[in-house]
């Protein structure tokens, strides 16, 4: 009998029936949504507890950002660094770290909102072809993204000879995460659902001259003078003083809205405030004005906007 550790060294090695690796990479999701085990009961209640996290307000930390189907991928990954000795013994020195660069079709706005993100470190779930969605199990029970340094480039001119793409690149921080911990959860929607929001700028359309503003609702592009009025889309459904937001700039105090109405031509809202409040603001005093958070606006139908920055209103 010899002395040994070898019993205690590594772990069973039975295989798993039906056991799956990771696919072809189709989407990622960036963000730091921490899914709870009561989240990944069941694949609604993880559909359920996914698609709010992508309409959640953009500073939310548990806002899930959607990035485009991925049509193309190549591994960057680093080859493991190696030790020979004289006899020719071969030793892996360092793990080489995870990396991959993925081609998207996307426009030159898009692409210009997706630069956001560059040099940054964030979580990143993807999911594959068969449908399952990979992040990183976490000992205390929870599921969350795997950290990568994200970087997006491309979108040339073309040349008439191949596809013009830009290209997102994501260097995992962690080979233990993502080679020891990671983990899946099969989705029983399609992930190509769930998309990214589209941000509304807000402005004053016109002069005012009473407690009655006209306020236009867009989205900008990267066309010069050119952007998507919302109102054409949603004017209806946002004509409704639930749906708006009104404090007061000096210290968040809520302000009343009497009506949101759309305007005769139906390109911006007549956004109408309290009179009895408007006549006890003193001359100069400003306003922020602003639209629900995006959960709110897409249950009234106002789906796949938000407007993440207020706009400030004078009182003459």
């Amino acid at each position: 009998m010899s002395l040994n550790l070898c019993g205690s060294i590594g772990d069973n090695t039975g295989p798993v029936s039906c056991d799956v690796t990771r696919g072809v990479p189709k989407f990622p999701f960036v963000g730091g949504k921490v899914f709870q085990p009561s989240d990944y009961a069941s694949p609604t209640a993880f559909a359920t507890a996914f698609k709010a996290a992508a309409k959640l307000a953009k500073g939310d930390t548990s806002k899930l950002f959607p990035f485009p189907e991925i049509q193309g991928n190549a591994d960057k990954t680093d080859a493991n660094k190696e030790g020979t000795l004289g006899y020719g013994f071969k030793q892996v020195l360092l793990e080489g770290r995870p990396a991959y660069e993925f081609d998207v079709l996307i426009g030159q706005t898009l692409f210009q909102k997706l630069r956001k993100f560059n040099r940054t470190i964030a979580p990143v779930f993807i999911a594959d072809d068969a449908n399952n969605i990979w992040g990183v199990a976490k000992s205390d029970g929870t599921f969350v993204g795997n950290d990568a340094y994200i970087f997006v480039t491309g979108n040339p001119f073309g040349d008439g000879a191949k596809n013009i793409t830009a290209k997102i690149t994501f260097s995992f921080v962690s080979v233990s995460d993502f080679n020891d911990s990671s983990a899946y959860f099969p989705l029983n929607f399609n992930p190509n659902e769930v998309k990214g929001l589209l941000d509304v700028v807000l402005s004053e359309a016109t002069a005012h001259s009473t407690n009655v503003y006209h306020i236009a609702a867009n989205v900008l592009t990267a066309k010069l003078g050119t952007s998507i009025n919302v109102a054409s889309t949603f004017g209806t459904d946002l004509a409704s003083a639930a749906l708006w937001t009104l404090v007061k700039d000096t210290d968040g105090t809520s302000v009343t809205i009497t009506s949101v109405a759309l305007n005769s031509g139906g390109t911006y809202f007549d956004f109408t405030i309290d009179s009895t409040a408007y006549t006890a603001l003193s001359s100069g005093a400003k306003l922020r004005v602003g639209l629900a958070a995006p959960a709110t606006l897409d249950a009234a139908g106002v789906t796949g906007v938000e407007a993440p920055d207020y706009l400030i209103i004078t009182k003459p």
